[in-house]
Parts: C-alpha cells; structure tokens; sequence
C-alpha cells in the first residue's frame, strides 16, 4: 500500500513532495531562515503609516484645506 502526503490550503490539495520540490531550488538560492521568514510574514497585513501634514507637497496640502509649511518671501524683496 502507497501514502502520499497531502495537504490542503485553501480548498486545494498539495502533494507534499510537489511543494518540496518548488522550494528547495528557492531555499538554495535565498537560504532557510530568509524563504521562512517571507512565508511567515507574506500572510501578515502591514500597517500602512499617515503621512504627516508637513511631508505632504504644497498643493496637496492647499487641496485639503491647510495652510502653506512656510511663508515665502514677499516678491518684491526676492527680486532685489
């Protein structure tokens, strides 16, 4: 009697031997502790950061109604 080893992600059977067969010329290339830790971390949401208000660009900021990061020069001044 032969055993094949299965298993079942996401409504998909996956021969065992298929799948080592696909990872072991990524491990050998990348090395373990790299493939594992991209397959722990592939599934994991990652917390997209606000930018703040001053990292925005100028007409960003016009566009949701704050004011500008600096004052610039009066232009008469600037010309001289």
């Amino acid at each position: 009697m032969q055993t094949t080893n299965h298993l079942s992600a996401s409504g998909h059977d996956l021969d065992t031997q298929d799948l080592r067969a696909a990872l072991e010329p990524i491990t050998r290339l990348h090395g373990l502790r790299r493939v594992l830790l991209t397959a722990l971390f592939a599934r994991k949401p990652r917390k997209r950061r606000q930018p703040e208000a001053r990292e925005l660009s100028a007409h960003i900021q016009r566009d949701i109604g704050l004011g500008p990061a600096h004052t610039p020069p009066p232009p008469v001044e600037f010309m001289r």
